[in-house]
């Protein structure tokens, strides 16, 4: 089980304007674990949890905001469908389409604080067309984690980037990089030649 730690790329502007025109988080539904990961060391998803105050053992009628399902191995893989032999699987509500991609990108990003260690404004964008392999993207969304890379832009015939071999691959830096999937990928890129020397 992976645990990314991240600043988000994006600060609140103050006005509403950008930031809750961001791409939700993904909104978790469940998690599906094995007794070990979740009651035991290293992983311990339970003293996890309420370290994060999502959960408290001192009050056992309060209840998480999901689900969590505590089964053996051949139990999960019954309920998700495949073979599973990971410790803990999550089920989410995960964001599609952004209809206001390109005001709230830009204006997102060239608003953003100078980077200090680079001393420079420029933002970094990586735009991703019909990339089909999952595996692929997982691996492109973590190196892009890597470099710095501020948002990725998928076009309309890119697979799921939260797929879950995309997940996967991503080592779980799939949540850590704004993602914005649109309709017009050559739209919402070639509409930015404005500020070319803002963007890399």
């Amino acid at each position: 089980i992976q645990k990314c730690h991240a600043e988000p790329a994006f600060e609140s502007t103050g006005d509403g304007s950008c930031c809750e025109e961001m791409p939700p988080p993904p909104r978790l539904v469940s998690i599906l674990v094995k007794p070990a990961p979740f009651f035991q060391d290293p992983v311990n998803l339970l003293r996890e949890m309420e370290g994060r105050n999502l959960v408290s053992l001192e009050d056992p009628v309060a209840s998480p905001a999901f689900n969590v399902i505590v089964a053996n191995e051949d139990a999960i893989s019954e309920i998700v469908g495949f073979k599973s032999a990971r410790g803990a699987l999550a089920c989410g509500l995960v964001p599609a389409y952004h209809n206001n991609a390109h005001d709230c990108l830009f204006r997102g990003l060239l608003g953003h604080k100078s980077d200090a260690a680079a001393g420079s404004k420029k933002r970094r964008l990586l735009a991703l067309d019909n990339v089909s392999n999952t595996s692929n993207l997982g691996s492109i969304l973590r190196t892009a984690s890597a470099f710095g890379i501020h948002a990725v832009i998928l076009s309309d015939g890119c697979c799921d980037a939260w797929y879950r071999q995309s997940v996967r691959v991503s080592m779980g830096h799939v949540l850590t990089v704004p993602i914005f999937r649109v309709a017009d990928l050559r739209l919402d890129v070639s509409s930015s030649g404005g500020n070319s020397e803002d963007l890399s």
